[in-house]
């Protein structure tokens, strides 16, 4: 009787232990959430400072005078008075604010997602979209702007439209009326008629008319014609101190920063260590609670969801060490955190590594608030590496790869702003040698798309324009390379013709900044003379069509007049050295001037540079770099000669 009662109780026991099995799977199945959904409350919120008056009007409706908190539906259209400081919230942390008399217009709006479309009417709309989650649209009439993380201005009315990158860069898309506004677009959109490459510190102007008459010319036209036909320029920044409403935006976007700044650190901070180490007992622990529910879940895709997102305890606890600076611990959660993903992918496959490569670049992107100066920076560049290995061999990873080479363009400015010369030089070389590497092992698909190397070089352009830091021989070397590898991708025939004579304009407004900064005392002497001896070389080598170079000849009158004086003077030690002659460097060429009053023509010039008898120029000693504590030693041998660069194509070898 025992014994039957002994197993009795045991069925008894496995009965409830087999229940208890089946009911925690499907608990375990049931409670399964992921973290992968996006933030709540992707609604675009009006917020209106007390003394303004705006009014909205839906569908045609009466206009109705909006109250602060509003929120948005599709279709809304958004009128300002006079104002000081209303805005439109979006995303999570996306800003678009209004100026006086302005009309704006939501198009479209996904909540889950958190993408929108805006058009705007007219007035002025200040854009930051640094710190959002947002996918964004701005239209207006005649084009798009893709914003990405940035932050820009736009200034419209029934004519054209101005639109200037003040943080990041942005893309300019020329569009008739025929391009619906009712969902998200992409830069491939096949309805954009062309593109225009706007990098920070830049703007460029549209004219809706131009645009809807001209859509075939316009299509058709490269970069060189482009920048000519919508006024593409360095945008005057005297305005963001001069122009109270845009000067008051930059004031809020400071504020923003550090207020976003403030609230990530305090939530990286707030978070903690979970795992004290790989070896510590709560780990251990939760691996064991990990496995036993893998064991009862059912479905294979959950299981590998719920691993991967148990992961990130281990990215938020390196996020914790890089902030306090314990890098080589921080390190080692990461490459856990890496590999252990990676192993995932091998069983449960691309759908989860797609999610996987969604959820890093999420990532990444919340750091934006992070700079070279952070502990965090650290973070950002090993981010950037796992998620280009999560996208490996994939469609997008081309136009990743160069996406985060501008990046790098950006940390040098960065670095040049903050007068940290080392690391401008050290971010610069390691820019090159990716570039190198990138444009050789893609070399069919970038064949393909032109454009990604003509962007790169735009934004170095912008870069040399801005800052005398980049006046360096060496800089000077690696970004003719870029421009020849552009130039050399494209077909023979008059586009190639006329992008070379933009290139050699580019290099003579090089040869003007150079005057200016040497004369400011922030270039090398050495420098200088290289520099303009290699830039000459490299113009002056290059084959043109006749009216090319007729051309170009005109753009050496116009640009570099009385340039030959400033080049003898550079070659002048007396003068150049010498504390007798000035106090400064712009006091000796303004001496040097009242004394050698001779005109010396670009062409006398030329002749004196390419002649093979003519002394290399030689570093003087105890000249100091502006943004080197110790001075420049001199060379023991003379200079070589400018390193000769590959030639490009000549449209016409004849002439």
């Amino acid at each position: 009787m025992k014994k039957i009662f002994g197993k009795f109780v045991l069925g008894v026991l496995m009965a409830v232990l087999a229940g208890g099995i089946v009911m925690g799977s499907f608990y375990f199945e049931g409670n399964f959430v992921s973290v992968m959904a996006l933030p709540r409350g992707n609604q675009a919120i009006v917020r209106i400072n007390s003394t303004d008056t705006i009014s909205m009007q839906h569908d045609n409706e009466e206009w109705q005078k909006v109250g602060n908190g509003s929120t948005l539906r599709i279709g809304d259209i958004v009128k300002t008075d006079k104002v000081n400081n209303s805005q439109i919230n979006f995303g999570s942390d996306g800003v678009m604010r209004l100026g006086d008399q302005t009309s704006v217009q939501l198009t479209f709006l996904d909540e889950e997602k958190a993408q929108y479309t805006f058009k705007i009417l007219s007035g002025r709309v200040w854009l930051n979209n640094l710190f959002s989650n947002a996918d964004v649209n701005v239209f207006f009439d005649g084009g798009v702007v893709f914003p990405g993380q940035s932050v820009s201005y736009y200034r419209v009315n029934s004519a054209q439209s101005e639109i200037y990158a003040n943080q990041g860069n942005i893309l300019l898309g020329f569009v008739d009326d025929q391009l619906a506004m009712n969902q998200l677009i992409t830069e491939n959109e096949s309805k954009i008629i062309n593109k225009l490459f706007v990098p920070q510190g830049t703007s460029a102007q549209v004219f809706a008319d131009k645009v809807k008459n001209n859509k075939r010319t316009i299509s058709k036209l490269l970069y060189s014609k482009l920048v000519k036909e919508f006024n593409y320029s360095v945008f005057d920044k005297v305005l963001l101190r001069t122009d109270a409403w845009l000067s008051n935006n930059v004031v809020q976007d400071s504020l923003l920063t550090s207020n976003i700044r403030d609230q990530r650190l305090k939530k990286i901070r707030t978070r903690g260590l979970k795992y004290v180490s790989l070896d510590a007992g709560n780990y251990k622990t939760d691996q064991f609670i990990q496995n036993l529910a893998n064991a009862l879940t059912f479905s294979s895709e959950k299981v590998g969801r719920r691993d991967l997102d148990a992961l990130y305890d281990l990215f938020y606890d390196a996020q914790y060490l890089f902030d306090y600076g314990r890098t080589s611990e921080a390190e080692e959660k990461l490459t856990k955190f890496s590999s252990e993903a990676n192993q995932l992918f091998t069983v449960y496959g691309d759908q989860l590594k797609a999610q996987f490569a969604a959820r890093v670049k999420r990532e990444y992107e919340y750091l934006s608030f992070v700079n070279p100066a952070d502990s965090l920076y650290k973070l950002k560049q090993t981010l950037e590496k796992i998620y280009l290995s999560s996208i490996a061999g994939s469609s997008e990873e081309l136009t990743m790869k160069f996406a985060f080479l501008s990046e790098k363009l950006g940390i040098m400015g960065f670095y040049a702003d903050n007068i940290r010369f080392n690391d401008l030089k050290a971010t610069f070389d390691d820019y090159m040698k990716s570039f190198k590497s990138i444009t050789e092992q893609y070399k069919q698909n970038i064949t393909a798309n032109i454009s990604l190397i003509q962007r790169q070089n735009q934004a170095l352009d912008n870069l040399f324009m801005q800052y005398p830091q980049f006046y360096r021989q060496s800089f000077i070397t690696s970004k003719l390379l870029v421009e020849n590898k552009y130039l050399n991708l494209l077909p023979a025939g008059n586009d190639k013709a006329e992008e070379i004579q933009s290139v050699i304009a580019q290099r003579i407004d090089f040869l003007r900044k150079l005057q200016m900064f040497f004369l400011s005392g922030d270039v090398p002497i050495i420098d200088a003379q290289n520099i303009v001896a290699l830039l000459f070389s490299e113009i002056s080598r290059i084959e043109l069509p006749a009216e090319y170079q007729s051309a170009v000849s005109k753009l050496f009158a116009d640009r570099l007049q009385d340039y030959g004086v400033f080049s003898r003077f550079l070659s002048t030690p007396e003068y150049v050295n010498s504390s007798i002659r000035g106090a400064t460097m712009q006091e000796r060429f303004d001496e040097f001037r009242r004394n050698n009053v001779q005109s010396v023509t670009i062409e006398d010039l030329r002749n004196e540079l390419s002649d093979p008898n003519a002394t290399s120029p030689k570093a003087p000693e105890n000249v100091a770099d502006p943004l080197l504590l110790s001075p420049v030693q001199p060379l023991s041998e003379p200079i070589k000669p400018p390193v000769k660069m590959p030639k490009v194509k000549r449209p016409n070898p004849q002439i």
